[in-house]
């Protein structure tokens, strides 16, 4: 399969707050795709969901250094620096 099957189940169990199993699949839409951009910022949203800010901060600084910025990665970094003070 490709990375978008896998991560189409991921978003489907995000929304349903499942957030282990979205976990799950988003770790093996992006064992297909490593430089998915899109993917590393959706699993750093789940890790934002779980307070696990610095977690999901490491995610965002690979997607900061990749070809494909992702445009809200600033965002989502503010965010996360804002919960940890």
């Amino acid at each position: 399969h490709d990375g978008d099957f896998y991560f189409t189940y991921g978003v489907k169990a995000f929304k349903r707050k499942d957030f282990e199993k979205a976990e799950k699949w988003f770790n093996k839409a992006l064992e297909v795709e490593p430089d998915n951009t899109l993917y590393l910022c959706q699993l750093s949203v789940l890790y934002t969901e779980l307070h696990q800010y610095h977690r999901s901060n490491d995610l965002l600084q690979q997607v900061l250094k990749s070809d494909q910025p992702y445009v809200d990665t600033y965002y989502l970094l503010a965010n996360n620096y804002a919960h940890l003070g």
